[in-house]
């Protein structure tokens, strides 16, 4: 039960340069990552010659729910429980969110060892619907 951020953005890349149509977006609400966007519930993929977009319904919520978690307080160490969604990851650090006693917590770890850990302003229920979207979409094939 763990999702990775950099692997839907990745194959959505991926699926919007391959199956998305030329278009002209009204407005990009959202930077996913470099060159891709949200605007409403399209993904929009910026390339060299314009743009390309794909309707992606409920899993533009789903990504809008990770983009910018607002921090609650400050927490001390918990044993976050699944589903788990990796937010961010390279060869120093890693954050992660868990859910312990129905809140949701975020982590961010250095190697082995926890640097910080906060309670963060998602619903539980939202963030199960939305790690299910997300955890749904990677399950599909390309």
């Amino acid at each position: 039960m763990f999702v990775s951020i950099q692997r839907v953005l990745d194959k959505l890349q991926a699926l919007v340069g391959s199956r998305g149509y030329v278009c002209s977006p009204n407005s990009l609400d959202l930077e996913l990552s470099s060159g891709l966007f949200l605007s409403g519930s399209v993904a929009v993929l910026g390339l060299e010659g314009g743009y390309r977009c794909l309707d992606i319904g409920g899993l533009a919520d789903a990504l809008r729910t990770f983009a910018h978690p607002q921090t609650i307080q400050q927490s001390v160490f918990k044993t976050l429980k699944p589903p788990y969604v990796e937010l961010y990851e390279d060869e120093r650090k890693y954050v992660v969110m868990g859910i312990y006693d129905e809140r949701v917590y975020m982590a961010e770890w250095s190697g082995i060892r926890l640097c910080c850990s906060w309670i963060v302003d998602i619903d539980v229920d939202r963030y199960r619907r939305s790690y299910e979207a997300l955890a749904d979409f990677l399950s599909r094939e390309a």
